[in-house]
């Protein structure tokens, strides 16, 4: 069930402020792309803590991916 009583529309920017909780509900053949400052922390239905990721993780995971994949990494991600 949706948090909020407005739907993002293709094209629209959404800022959202640090502890804003939220789930993502997307129809097929859609694209988001996410820029994120800081950590992202995930909740269990408890409201406890269960995971905590950040550039370190992110970057772990495509480096993972990338050797899993047999893909050369691309570096100039990172600046």
């Amino acid at each position: 069930m949706p948090r909020y009583d407005w739907v993002a529309r293709p094209g629209d920017y959404v800022v959202e402020n640090p502890g804003t909780i939220h789930t993502l509900f997307v129809s097929g053949g859609t694209e988001i792309v996410f820029t994120i400052t800081g950590s992202l922390e995930f909740f269990n239905d408890d409201d406890s803590l269960k995971n905590t990721m950040d550039i370190f993780t992110f970057s772990k995971m495509y480096y993972d991916h990338c050797k899993e994949k047999g893909l050369k990494p691309n570096d100039g991600l990172w600046y």
